[in-house]
């Protein structure tokens, strides 16, 4: 890795940290309120920002991983689908494991192309399936 694609992937690891904090804590009470309009909008925000800073920094697998999660829960927030059990549920798994891949990368910065990318097709499949 050259040394300006490691700056961007400092930044994207820094900007990712922070936008990450609050994740854990809404997760945990968003079963509770699938509606919650706040919850929405900051799981919206997060697979957005993510999926627009991770193509920026070439990691193509979770740029898609992160548009198949704001597409899941923009239906949501557009009403276009209702939150169900099995669909939070999913929701939640699949965005701690984008946290997990994203903590992964402070200690080696390669993304994993082929869990991603796996990752994403099931959960594409099962959104598909179950919406």
């Amino acid at each position: 890795m050259d040394t300006n694609t490691n700056e961007f992937l400092e930044i994207f690891l820094e900007e990712a940290a922070e936008i990450l904090k609050p994740l854990q804590d809404r997760l945990q009470g968003w079963p509770a309120e699938p509606a919650d309009p706040d919850t929405l909008e900051y799981l919206h925000r997060l697979a957005h920002t993510l999926k627009t800073d991770s193509g920026m920094v070439g990691m193509n697998s979770m740029k898609l991983f992160c548009r198949e999660l704001e597409f899941a829960v923009k239906s949501m927030r557009l009403e276009k689908r209702k939150a169900e059990p099995a669909d939070l549920n999913r929701l939640i798994e699949e965005y701690r494991f984008l946290e997990e891949n994203i903590r992964a990368l402070e200690q080696s910065p390669v993304e994993n192309i082929d869990l991603l990318e796996a990752r994403r097709q099931a959960f594409a499949a099962f959104w598909a399936e179950a919406g």
